[in-house]
């Protein structure tokens, strides 16, 4: 049995943050590219985590949120984590 949910997905990565939610797979990234654009001008985001399945549909996301910031005209420290479909980190770059 596969689960895609991550136990400590709040306590290791939502505690104290702001979520922006999306997937690649159902809505139209350009739409994404420039809401991310807009929150990365105004907001004065510190730092970005984006946190993906291993799934093919998620890969996308990354990009779309550095695609976000080269629109936006900023730089800032950013990681992407990988969770498997059985609840593990896989990566971490």
């Amino acid at each position: 049995m596969r689960t895609v949910a991550f136990p400590s997905l709040h306590q290791e990565f939502l505690d104290g943050k702001v979520v922006m939610l999306g997937c690649p797979k159902f809505d139209d990234a350009q739409d994404y590219i420039n809401r991310f654009a807009a929150i990365f001008e105004t907001a004065g985001i510190k730092s970005v985590t984006t946190v993906v399945m291993e799934v093919p549909c998620c890969s996308g996301l990354p990009t779309i949120v550095k695609k976000g910031m080269e629109k936006a005209g900023v730089q800032v420290p950013s990681q992407q984590v990988t969770i498997g479909t059985r609840g593990e980190i896989l990566e971490t770059r």
